[in-house]
C-alpha cells in the first residue's frame, strides 16, 4: 500500500512541476500586464479627474453637477469627466468665446453666474440643456499652462456662496497639480515600462527592481499582491515548508488516538500558517498549496501507527479536486478523515454533500473544525452530519471557571452523542481545563497541556499528566466513548493548539 502511495505521490509531483513549467512564460506576461494595469489605474488622469468630480459634489453642498473640461485648442473646450444628475454633458464641446467656462479659462480667475437666464456671459442654450441656473466656473492651471475648467451647477438661482467660490478656487489649484502630475507620470511610466524594458526579471521569474520601485510608489497594493504570488510560487516550487505533529489523546485512557500535522513555512518575515493559506487563496493558489500540504502529510503515513488514520484539512475546492481523489486512492480510504473548517465559505452544500458522499462510501470520515467559533461551523454540522466535531479553543479556554462555556460544551457533547459523532476539544492548556472537560464527558482532546507540536519521532503513545491533577483513567473520571470510532491525523492551516 505504501508503495502505491509513493508512486502516486511522485506522479502527482511530476505532473505539477510540468504544469508549472509550462505556464511560467504565461505567468511572466500576465504579471507584467497586471502590474502595468494596476499602476495605470493609480495614475490614470481620467480616473483622477473622475474622482475629483465625485468629491467636488460632496464638497459643494448645493451643487447638482460637477464637470471638468479640458482645452482642445484656442477655440474649444470639451467636458471629459463629470458627476451628478446630468452626465449627458460629458463629451459636450463649448466655444471658449461666448461661454462662462471660456471666460474663466481666459482671465484665470473664478467666474460665477447667479442666474444664467439673465447673464449674457454664458452660453444660454447649453445652460438650458443642462438645467444649469447657477453656474460656477474655476480655471484649472499649472503654472502658466491653461489646462481647462472645473465647473459646478445647480437648477436654482443664487445656489452658491462666496465661501463656495473661495473653496472651489483652492480646490482648482490642487486639481491643476493633480492633472498635470498625473499626465506627466502616465507619460513617464509608459516610457519606463516600454516594450524594451522588463517588468518581470525573466532570469529569476521575479518582479524587476525597476518595476518594484515604480509600483511601490504609485500602487503599493499591486506590488504587494504580485510579491505575495511570487513568494507563494517559490514556496510551492521549492516545497519550502515542513510538518510538525501534535498528538490527540483519549481523555479517559490517555491513549494516543489521532495526530494533527501542522504546516510550518520557512520564508521570512514570519507568518502564521493560517495567513499563508489565506494569502494563497487570495491570489488563486490556495488549492495548490493545500494539496501540497496534504501530499507532504501523507508522506509521513509510514511513520505513524497503522491503527491511526490520517485527517486532511481540506477546503470545498480541494474536496472537489481530482488530485485529492488520486491521493486518497493511493492509501487505504478508511485511514482518511476530511476536515472542513470555517475559513472557506461553502457556496453549495448540496454539491459538497454529494462529493463527500462518494468519499464516505469508501470509508473516509468527515470532521468539522472550529465548532463554537461562529455560525459557519454549526451550519456545516447541521447540513453535512459529520463523524467528528472539534470544539474550538475559544470554548476550551477558561472552561474551568466559565459556566457559559461549560453549558455550551455540554450541549454540543449531548448533540454529538445523539447523532453518533465524536467530540474533540482543542486548545487544552491547563490541568483545570483538562479535568473540567473530563467531568463534562468530552472523550478526546489536544493542546499544549497534552502535548506540543514537534517532530513525528517525539509522538508518545500515551499521555501522562504534568502535575497532580486526577489521574487519567481513574474511576472517578472514566468516560464512555462516543459511538463512532475516532481516527485521524489532521493537517491544520491554523495556529497550533
Amino acid at each position: 500500500m505504501l508503495g502505491r502511495c509513493v508512486f502516486s505521490r511522485r506522479l502527482f509531483r511530476r505532473t505539477s512541476r510540468k504544469e508549472r513549467n509550462n505556464r511560467r512564460a504565461g505567468d511572466l506576461m500576465r504579471r507584467r500586464t497586471e502590474l502595468l494595469e494596476s499602476v495605470h489605474r493609480a495614475i490614470d488622469p481620467m480616473q483622477m479627474m473622475q474622482r475629483v468630480c465625485v468629491e467636488t459634489l460632496s464638497l459643494i453642498s448645493n451643487a447638482e453637477n460637477a464637470l471638468i473640461g479640458l482645452v482642445d485648442d484656442e477655440r474649444t473646450l470639451t467636458y471629459i469627466r463629470g458627476a451628478g444628475t446630468r452626465l449627458d454633458a460629458v463629451g459636450a464641446t463649448v466655444q471658449l468665446d461666448g461661454s462662462l467656462s471660456g471666460l474663466a479659462n481666459r482671465i484665470g480667475i473664478a467666474v460665477y453666474s447667479e442666474d444664467t437666464e439673465n447673464d449674457d456671459r454664458v452660453d444660454r442654450e447649453a445652460c438650458r440643456r443642462l438645467n444649469a441656473v447657477s453656474l460656477l466656473c474655476v480655471p484649472i492651471r499649472h503654472g502658466a499652462e491653461r489646462l481647462g475648467v472645473l465647473t459646478v451647477n445647480a437648477p436654482m438661482p443664487q445656489a452658491f456662496t462666496a465661501a463656495d467660490v473661495t473653496l472651489l478656487t483652492q480646490v482648482a489649484e490642487f486639481v491643476g497639480a493633480v492633472v498635470f502630475t498625473s499626465r506627466s507620470l502616465s507619460r513617464s511610466t509608459a516610457s519606463m515600462f516600454g516594450l524594451g524594458d522588463e517588468v518581470v526579471d525573466s532570469a529569476s521569474a521575479g518582479i524587476s527592481a525597476k518595476a518594484r520601485y515604480i509600483a511601490n510608489i504609485l500602487s503599493p497594493g499591486s506590488i504587494g499582491e504580485a510579491l505575495d504570488e511570487e513568494l507563494l510560487r517559490k514556496t510551492l516550487d521549492q516545497r519550502a515548508f515542513s510538518m510538525v505533529f501534535q498528538p490527540i489523546y483519549s481523555l479517559s485512557t490517555g491513549a494516543l488516538i489521532e495526530v494533527e500535522a501542522l504546516a510550518r513555512f520557512h520564508a521570512m518575515p514570519y507568518r502564521t500558517p493560517d495567513v499563508w493559506f489565506a494569502m494563497a487563496h487570495s491570489v488563486g493558489l490556495g488549492i495548490e498549496l493545500e494539496l501540497a500540504a496534504i501530499e507532504m502529510a501523507l508522506s509521513f503515513l509510514g511513520r505513524i501507527p497503522e491503527q491511526i488514520p490520517v485527517a486532511i484539512n481540506a477546503s470545498p475546492g480541494v474536496i472537489g479536486s481530482s488530485a485529492l481523489a488520486v491521493m486518497i486512492e493511493s492509501v487505504e480510504p478508511t485511514r482518511i478523515v476530511l476536515e472542513l473548517t470555517e475559513q472557506i465559505a461553502v457556496a453549495n452544500y448540496q454539491h459538497l454533500s454529494g462529493l463527500l458522499a462518494d468519499y464516505r462510501k469508501q470509508g473516509v470520515q468527515l470532521a468539522i473544525d472550529d465548532t463554537g467559533s461562529g455560525f459557519a461551523s454549526l451550519s456545516h454540522i447541521l447540513k453535512l452530519a459529520p463523524d467528528l466535531i472539534k470544539l474550538d479553543r475559544a470554548l476550551t479556554t477558561g472552561i474551568d471557571f466559565d459556566p457559559v462555556r461549560r453549558a455550551l460544551a455540554k450541549a454540543l457533547h449531548s448533540f454529538s452523542s445523539d447523532t453518533g459523532a465524536c467530540i474533540i476539544a482543542e486548545g487544552i492548556e491547563t490541568a483545570a481545563e483538562f479535568v473540567t472537560l473530563q467531568e463534562i464527558g468530552i472523550p478526546y482532546g489536544q493542546g499544549y497541556y497534552l502535548g506540543r507540536p514537534g517532530p513525528v519521532e517525539r509522538l508518545k503513545p500515551t499521555f501522562v499528566p504534568l502535575d497532580k491533577s486526577p489521574s487519567v483513567g481513574s474511576k472517578k473520571h472514566t468516560l464512555a466513548t462516543s459511538k463512532t470510532p475516532l481516527k485521524g491525523l489532521e493537517i491544520s492551516a491554523g495556529v497550533p493548539r
